[in-house]
């Protein structure tokens, strides 16, 4: 039995640390599991889910003994005094230590020891149990490593990240009732001015590129598809063949249809995404971050002051001119710009546009 001493020291020590702290039960297989004598320990303090058991010395059984060792390392067996210690189970290892030779590295008389631990497992039939992960000081070192890694993601990381959290929270709470960095005293007066301004033209900086981003986004995605689009459509209907008598009939419809599709964006998404990028951005000296309420301001006037092109407006103005184009009674001046009709001897005419000119002016 253990003496009262150490039992005292090894209760204090398990009372002691906290419910996510994992235990190896280290026993010799020489030893009869009746006489393993911190199998009390266990499981009165109930740790049996909380521990690895570690069978050592198996390399010195005899034969007629593996059997027992095999129904110890075996986490399906129920024997009547086999602690079941779930989840981990317990690992047999060798015990036989070799001295090491000259000009032997470390690394080298680690590897031939488990050369030889295999080995020894491999004589007395225990193959399988290797493959397992349930023999070998290689099966124990990954099973703590798996036990460790376990410990890590469920319970390190998620408390770790809670304590990071509430910091940054009562930091961004101290940032958002001051609307200042920290600093030793007040700001007020010419300083206050002057920290104020300086933020104003940072952000004035940042933001100056959206002028020529708003223009590109209309080009882009409006003006291109808008030119192709109407140049399209015009070369189709200036293909058709119309009857003189219901010309002015047809291409009414044909100018409705047309507009009907115009490809303008009233809004562009990616003007907003980039200048709320620009906001975001850490570099340079003068962080931005730091007046979190003079950010959400700005944010909001963009948010209200989205560049917008009023598409009905354009639609409108389009169909207006179309119209004109489509009518087959307009001056001579306005056939000579925009196109004109070819008479043919069956009453039909085929009418002629100048593209380029009528979508120019678009």
């Amino acid at each position: 039995q253990l003496t009262e001493q150490t039992s005292k020291l090894v209760i204090r020590q398990i009372t002691n640390e906290g419910d996510s702290d994992i235990f190896l039960w280290v026993v010799q297989a020489t030893v009869r599991p009746a006489n393993w004598t911190a199998s009390r320990l266990i499981s009165e303090n109930g740790l049996l889910d909380r521990t690895i058991g570690v069978i050592t010395r198996c390399d010195r059984l005899e034969m007629h003994e593996v059997d027992d060792l095999r129904n110890w390392l075996d986490p399906s067996f129920a024997g009547d005094d086999r602690l079941q210690l779930q989840p981990h189970g317990f690992v047999g290892i060798a015990s036989k230590v070799f001295p090491q030779k000259d000009n032997e590295s470390f690394h080298s008389l680690m590897h031939r020891q488990a050369v030889a631990e295999v080995q020894s497992f491999n004589e007395i039939g225990m193959q399988d149990e290797i493959s397992e992960d349930r023999a070998s000081i290689k099966a124990l070192m990954s099973k703590v490593s798996s036990v460790y890694a376990k410990h890590v993601i469920t319970t390190w990381l998620p408390g770790t990240v809670n304590r990071l959290l509430a910091a940054w929270t009562l930091c961004c709470e101290e940032l958002k009732a001051l609307g200042l960095p920290r600093c030793s005293g007040a700001l007020h007066g010419d300083a206050l001015a002057q920290l104020m301004e300086a933020a104003s033209e940072e952000a004035t900086r940042r933001l100056k590129p959206l002028v020529g981003l708003a223009k590109q986004l209309f080009l882009t995605s409006s003006l291109q598809p808008l030119r192709a689009y109407l140049e399209k459509e015009l070369e189709t209907i200036s293909k058709s063949e119309l009857e003189l008598v219901l010309s002015k009939t047809l291409l009414d419809d044909s100018c409705s249809d047309l507009c009907l599709n115009l490809p303008i964006k009233e809004v562009h998404e990616a003007w907003l995404e980039q200048a709320f990028a620009l906001l975001a951005e850490d570099e340079g000296s003068f962080r931005l971050q730091r007046f979190p309420e003079f950010v959400k301001k700005l944010k909001s006037h963009l948010e209200s002051n989205v560049p917008k092109l009023a598409k009905e407006a354009v639609a409108q103005d389009i169909k207006k001119y179309l119209k004109r184009v489509f009518d087959p009674t307009v001056s001579v001046d306005m056939s000579m710009v925009c196109g004109k009709f070819d008479e043919c001897d069956d009453a039909k005419a085929t009418i002629r546009f100048k593209v380029d000119r009528i979508v120019g002016t678009c």
